[in-house]
């Protein structure tokens, strides 16, 4: 690979970096803001994978075998199974406004300087190798890259003098990038978004890299996995897969222990885990993404650590650099450029937040107390002061690191390098969770254990490294510093089988946990009233001065902002003179915190309170009392609401967010940006209405809206659809002092549940066919076992017993071998027989043809077994044993098993009430038909009829002319003289008995055209009744349609009663459905006529129809004098097909017919009443319109 293009390559990715940096430096957001803030986070998290994981791990499996995954193990499951310590470890930091873990344990054991001190220097010496150990995998990567192709004596290589040293150039351009993006903000809480995404992105760039290798190594240089391992078959490098050794091991669980305290104790870690979360719900994405990038960038370790053996094993390569070898091996540049630019990353990473952090602690801790009163007191500019104490700790720790790699030299391998880093960081856990979870943790017991526990680490590790480096005499490994084996600094006090590593971890970690016991004990804690007591009198200052001292350090905008904020969500503006327990003081403390670190901000703080006669110590005390105070009630009040499985927010009077929990975050979605101490609720209420979590609508009205009902103070409870479907249940109350408590409730379950419920009905029967089509194909293509023929059988059972069809299973020699109760109901069966299987199906029925009854083998049953063809017949008569005809329609489908076995499955359904019907119903179709045919004889009969009655008025008008005149001839005979003519017409008179023509004559005539008259009133009755009806409703006379349809059934009542009218006069039109009326009017009369007939009284018997207005409505009444209806089916007459006549004279149909007509049709009421014996009165009442 050429030497330029190697060089360019490296400056293109480290410009890329800066430029990025720059561009996420810019940004108004945190880098873990967003959707993807979850996923930058856990990848700023991988910043635990250094070139120790990049090319250490192989260097270790190659000699360890599986043992190099105990590293990995311990953070996988913290991450997994310990979630709620690394949220109380954010949580209780964020409270204390922690910038380092050394503020963390001091702030937690009483804002000790000294304490905060030794966890700096103890930081600082423990990292440095760390520190130094990227920078020897980035010079000695950076060497082999450069004499491309040549592996020769590549472990013999001496280091390059220091200027042309790629190590020392490396810790150069790292600490121009840590000035440039490290130390841009004095606060150190504040998120480094420019080193975090670079982070990120360098996390992702060595992943995809390692995998590149490895997966060239496994499927280009080999033919695969199986390749791979078939060939170290029988070779030292087989035993690198027997996991039995490491997993029985002490030394591989002392790893795992000492890595699972550096994930959060290690400087860099603590950066990124606390300091850089800008929100609590971004660690349930690091809970699983963190480990599964962990057990993803170490897939190829051991391929790579066996190949690396097998391919280079003879050359003598050092295992750490398998991962850049074995692609130059195999002669892929580009492919070992890449694997370079991922060590470079994995290695850069970690030097760039580790340092920064270490820069912080060595400012706040180290530094800042020693200067802070010359600062304080002077005008020069205290953020230039800090930031130049940062930057010089920046040059001074890399530079440090540098010297070490020259110390140490080829001498320690990079797992050995870190794990002693491992074993350093490890000595903060015992003062880090007594801090966390003691009540009254000890400063004494802390500073004790610290400091024996870093004078163990640094005997059994730290000096041997010098021993072995020739620093020292190799002899001091054997005898310590005193000449005798029982301090042997790797087998100290006489402690055998364990490695150093592990060694030095117990040793050291006893030697903590056991002095903080002690220091705890022998320790004493001063009561807060002891202080008080000594208190000379109240300590008050101006509130304004205090905001002044943090103006200085902060910044005047951003000082004045964060108290009006902080002013602005008390329930009562602050008091103007300041006192040890104003909330300021607190307020003042924090944001000092973040630039001077806890101890010294207390101290600053204390300052501003000084004063003639007032101990500093007594109001420091008094200043730690009520911060104390309000923290504890602020963590109490946090572990309680994040207990909670319900979302809780607490906004005050001004509608400003004051408390809230984890889960209000996870179900709200919101971005950590939004949800902080004072934010106004009026951001969330506009993020959540522009991203559908109010529904549709437009967002504007919506805000306008919810703000409106929140400042009025009213309580609210609705439920929420969120975009994603889930369903919240929102319950606010407002508080006696203003504001709101709001809980928030994912019912997105109890919705779904009730959906499902509200659909259970509809699904029902498709459920039911795919069940029976599901059972008939198990029937079909399986052999029912014993076990497998009694489910289905029980399922089958289930399934048709609800049935109101018929079901029977047949076999081939006509046998029942099932029937549901149905089927036993319709063919008479009776329960008290016992069970019907088993019966010949001939005894219990026969089928009914036209020839005849036929037997079960004459059947279509029978022929549908014989031919195996299925049969249905729509009309079909069974007759059962007792001889009892029933109307079936059944169907029938062959079946047969794998042993030939053959039956029949009938079905049947009882068809007698619809034959019935369907006869009623050709009936009422025949009866509409010679009705409309009536209606056109009637029409054709009215014509005719009209001219015979003009002919009759003619014939009677002729009559009375030809009357007169023979009147006229008479008179005249009688008076002439005798003549033949005269005595001719009297002749003629006499025979044609003219008198008696002249009497009866217009009598005939008057009764022709009387009958005529009667004959045209029944045409048009007919014409009336039979008028078909109409799609709307139109006026009609209820009179008249009454007297219409009484001519029409004239026939049906006059042999049995008489009928008695009484219709109103005035009865206004009534806008109906005329035809249907007429049919109503019909079966009321028919029925009352037949009521009488069957009464048994002497006949005839009286109908009375009435009409009337009534309360804005036409009543009609009609009333019998027949039998009456009993007070047992009196609630049943309207049902459709009840009846109380014989089958065959009655369908049931009328009255239900009469009251669909009247209730449904028209919106009004048909009743009755009626006494047993005494007849009955129907009443039908329909509402006139408006």
């Amino acid at each position: 690979m050429s030497g330029t293009l190697f060089f360019l390559a490296v400056i293109a990715s480290v410009i890329a970096l800066f430029g990025l940096a720059m561009a996420a430096d810019r940004r108004s957001a945190p880098a873990g803001a967003g959707r993807l803030g979850g996923v930058v986070y856990a990848l700023s998290l991988a910043v635990f994978c250094t070139s120790w994981t990049f090319y250490g791990s192989v260097g270790r499996a190659a000699t360890g075998g599986i043992g190099f995954l105990a590293v990995y193990l311990g953070p996988v499951l913290l991450f997994l199974f310990g979630r709620p310590v690394l949220d109380r470890v954010i949580r209780t930091a964020k409270a204390h406004h922690s910038t380092s873990i050394a503020d963390l344990i001091s702030a937690r054991h009483g804002n000790s300087r000294a304490l905060a001190r030794l966890v700096t220097v103890i930081a600082v010496i423990g990292i440095l190798p760390y520190i130094s150990l990227q920078l020897k995998a980035i010079g000695v990567s950076f060497d082999i890259l450069l004499h491309y192709p040549d592996l020769a004596g590549l472990a013999g290589r001496q280091p390059p003098p220091v200027w042309r040293d790629p190590a020392v150039h490396t810790a150069l351009i790292l600490t121009v990038f840590c000035i440039l993006f490290g130390t841009r903000h004095i606060d150190a809480t504040e998120q480094h978004r420019g080193l975090v995404t670079v982070v990120a992105l360098e996390s992702v760039i060595k992943l995809l890299a390692f995998l590149a290798v490895g997966g060239f190594v496994v499927w280009g240089m080999f033919n695969g996995l199986g390749d791979l391992l078939s060939r170290i078959a029988g070779t030292p490098a087989a035993g690198l897969l027997d996991v039995a050794p490491s997993l029985g091991s002490l030394d591989w669980w002392a790893v795992v222990l000492a890595s699972a305290a550096a994930v959060i104790c290690l400087p860099r870690q603590f950066q990124v885990l606390v300091v850089e979360n800008t929100s609590r719900s971004h660690l349930r994405t690091a809970g699983w993404l963190f480990p599964l990038y962990l057990v993803a960038i170490n897939l190829f370790v051991l391929p790579i650590a066996m190949a690396g053996i097998l391919v280079l094993g003879d050359r003598q390569v050092p295992a750490d650099t398998f991962v850049l070898t074995l692609p130059i091996a195999g002669q892929q540049p580009w492919l070992a450029l890449a694997a370079f630019i991922g060590g470079l990353s994995a290695a850069t990473a970690m030097v760039l937040i580790e340092v920064t952090a270490l820069s912080t602690m060595v400012s706040n801790d180290l530094v800042m107390p020693l200067i802070l009163r010359r600062l304080m007191a002077a005008e020069r500019d205290p953020v230039r002061v800090i930031k130049l104490v940062r930057r010089v700790s920046i040059v001074a720790v890399l530079m440090l690191a540098y010297a070490y790699v020259r110390i140490i030299g080829e001498s320690r391998t990079l797992v050995s390098i870190g794990l002693v880093s491992f074993v350093a960081a490890a000595q903060f856990a015992p003062a880090l969770f007594a801090g966390l979870y003691l009540r009254r943790p000890s400063r004494q017991g802390a500073i004790w254990g610290l400091a024996a526990g870093f004078a163990v680490w640094g005997y059994t590790l730290l000096v041997p490294s010098f021993a072995e480096s020739g620093w020292l005499g190799r002899e001091f490994l054997a005898t310590g510093f005193f000449g005798t084996s029982l301090l042997a600094p790797r087998a100290l006090f006489g402690l055998h089988g364990l490695n150093e590593i592990s060694h030095a971890l117990f040793w050291s970690l006893a030697a903590n946990a056991g002095c903080y016991l002690i220091g705890m004990a022998a320790g004493g804690t001063e009561s807060t009233a002891g202080r008080a007591a000594r208190a000379s009198g109240p300590v008050t200052i101006p509130a304004a001065s205090l905001q002044g001292l943090v103006e200085r350090f902060i910044g005047e905008e951003r000082g004045r902002r964060a108290f009006a904020d902080y002013a602005a969500t008390l329930a009562t503006p602050p008091p103007p003179e300041a006192g040890p327990d104003h909330p300021f003081v607190g307020l003042a403390e924090k944001l000092l915190a973040g630039t001077v670190g806890n101890a010294s901000a207390r101290i600053m703080v204390a300052g501003a309170f000084g004063g003639e006669g007032i101990d500093p110590a007594h109001i420091r005390s008094m200043l730690k009392d009520a911060s104390d105070a309000i923290e504890s009630s602020r963590a109490i009040l946090a572990d309680a609401l994040d207990h909670l499985g319900q979302g809780v927010t607490v906004v005050d009077a001004d509608l400003r967010l004051v408390a809230w929990n984890n889960r209000f975050v996870e179900l709200a979605r919101l971005p950590g940006d939004l949800v902080a101490h004072g934010a106004p609720l009026e951001a969330i209420v506009r993020h959540n209405a522009y991203h559908g979590g109010y529904g549709p609508g437009e967002a504007e009205t919506l805000i306008a809206t919810r703000l409106a009902w929140l400042r009025k103070g009213l309580p609210f409870h609705d439920e929420r659809e969120q975009p994603d479907g889930s369903v919240l249940e929102v319950i606010g109350k407002p508080l006696p002092n203003g504001g709101y408590v709001t809980t928030y409730t994912d019912v997105t379950r109890r919705h779904r549940a009730e959906q499902k419920l509200r659909h259970a009905n509809d699904e029902l029967e498709s459920r039911v066919e795919a069940r029976t089509s599901e059972l008939s194909k198990e029937v079909r293509v399986r052999a029912l076992t014993e076990t497998a023929l009694r489910r289905s059988r029980e399922r089958l059972k289930g399934i048709t017993d609800s049935l109101f069809e018929g079901v029977l299973m047949v076999t081939a020699e006509g046998v029942i071998a099932f029937a549901n109760p149905s089927a036993k109901q319709l063919l008479g069966f009776a329960e008290e027989r016992g069970d019907i299987e088993g019966h010949p199906l001939d005894e219990l029925m026969r089928m009914r043809g036209k020839d005849g009854e036929r037997a079960f083998a004459d059947s279509p049953l029978g022929r549908s077994l014989a031919d195996g063809s299925p049969f249905h017949d729509n009309d079909a008569e069974f007759v059962t044993a007792a001889g009892a005809a029933v109307a079936v329609a059944y169907a029938c489908i062959p079946l047969a098993n794998e042993e030939g076995r053959r039956s029949v499955i009938v079905s049947f359904r009882d068809i007698t009430l619809l034959k019935a019907a369907q006869r009623d119903a050709l009936q009422a179709s025949r009866l509409a038909s010679v009705g409309q045919l009536a209606a056109g004889i009637a029409h054709e009969i009215n014509t005719p009829v009209q001219y015979i009655g003009d002919n009759l008025n003619f014939i009677r008008g002729a009559m009375v002319k030809l009357i007169s005149v023979a009147r006229a001839g008479q008179d005249l005979a009688a008076t002439a003289p005798s003549s033949e003519a005269a005595s001719r017409f009297e002749a003629e008179i006499a025979a044609a008995k003219l008198p008696f023509l002249l009497t009866e004559a217009p009598v005939a005539v008057q009764e022709s055209l009387d009958g005529v008259a009667q004959i045209a009133k029944i045409v048009l009755s007919m014409k009336e009744f039979s008028h078909p009806g109409t799609t709307e409703k139109v006026a009609a006379d209820i009179n008249r349609a009454l007297e219409s349809t009484l001519t029409v059934s004239h026939n049906v009542w006059k042999q049995v009663a008489t009928v008695e009218t009484a219709f109103a006069p005035d009865l206004p039109h009534l806008l109906c459905f005329p035809s249907e009326l007429n049919q109503v009017f019909l079966n009321l009369i028919v029925n009352a006529a037949q009521a009488i007939e069957a009464s048994g009284k002497p006949l005839p018997g009286r109908i009375t129809i009435t009409t009337s207005r009534q309360d804005g409505a036409v009543e009609v009444s009609v009333t019998d004098t027949g039998t009456g209806i009993p007070p047992a089916i009196r609630n049943r007459i309207f049902d459709p097909f009840f009846t109380t006549k014989e089958v065959g004279k009655g369908t049931g149909q009328g009255l239900a017919i009469c009251r669909d007509v009247v209730v449904v049709k028209h919106g009004g009421s048909l009743n009755v009443e009626s006494e047993d014996g005494q007849g009955a009165r129907f009443i039908m009442r329909i509402p006139l319109a408006d």
